[in-house]
């Protein structure tokens, strides 16, 4: 007499969400929440006087080759760059408009 198995369970870890930091290059994203208390104050204020909040379009444009660098994104008309633990602090979700 032969034992079997029953299949276990296959497990799926949770998507994990999705930053402004590992957004695809190109990919128009909407941001959908910030982690202010994750940033200094000055960074804050400099992040709501450029207009990032939640709701807002943004797009990667280019990220420094190393991978500490900075990353160039384009909010609304402007062209900025962050450090990479900013952008980390920026929730986002892929926008399902193709990027203009």
């Amino acid at each position: 007499m032969t034992a079997t198995r029953s299949p276990t369970p296959t497990r799926h870890a949770a998507p994990s969400p999705l930053t402004l930091e590992t957004l695809p290059r190109r990919q128009a994203a909407i941001v959908g929440a910030i982690e202010w208390a994750r940033l200094a104050s000055p960074e804050a204020r400099r992040l709501r006087e450029l207009g990032f909040d939640e709701g807002v379009a943004v797009e990667v444009l280019h990220r420094a080759r190393l991978g500490g660098g900075p990353i160039a994104c384009r909010i609304g008309r402007m062209t900025v760059a962050l450090r990479r633990a900013v952008a980390r602090a920026i929730s986002v979700s892929p926008d399902a408009l193709p990027a203009e």
